[in-house]
C-alpha cells in the first residue's frame, strides 16, 4: 500500500520572522524637540543634538547610541562627554550654570539604536 503524503501548498503557509532583541516603544517616539523642557523618552538611530532649555546649564547637548556617551558644552566655553558603565544605566548631571539637574538615563540599547530617557531632577 502506497504511504498517505501531505503536501503543502507552496506559499499558503508563512513561518514567522526568527525572533529579533528589539526595544521598547519611546513615550515620544523620535521628537527631539519633546525634550527641550528636560522631560522626554526618545528612540536615537544615530549622534542626535537634544535640543534643552537653558537652566539644565548646557550650550549643547547629544546622545550616541553607538557608544551610549552622552556629550554637552558648556555656555562659557568647555566640553565633555559622560557615559554610564554599569546598570541601571541613569544619572544626573547639569552644566556650571544650571538652576536645575537633569536625570539621564539609557533605558534599552542595541548597540545601533537606542531608548533614551531625560527628567528634570533637584
Amino acid at each position: 500500500e502506497p504511504q498517505a503524503r501531505t503536501e503543502r501548498p507552496t506559499g499558503a503557509v508563512s513561518r514567522p520572522p526568527a525572533p529579533t532583541p528589539g526595544l521598547p516603544r519611546a513615550a515620544d517616539g523620535t521628537d527631539v524637540h519633546a525634550c527641550h523642557d528636560g522631560s522626554c523618552e526618545i528612540l536615537l538611530t544615530r549622534r542626535t543634538k537634544i535640543p534643552l532649555d537653558s537652566r539644565f546649564g548646557f550650550k549643547t547637548f547629544s546622545f550616541d547610541p553607538a557608544d551610549s556617551t552622552w556629550r554637552y558644552s558648556y555656555p562659557g566655553g568647555g566640553s565633555g562627554r559622560l557615559k554610564w558603565l554599569a546598570p541601571p544605566y541613569s544619572g544626573s548631571w547639569a552644566g556650571p550654570t544650571a538652576r536645575q539637574q537633569l536625570v539621564m538615563t539609557v533605558v534599552a540599547s542595541d548597540g545601533s539604536r537606542a531608548v533614551i530617557s531625560l527628567r528634570p531632577g533637584r
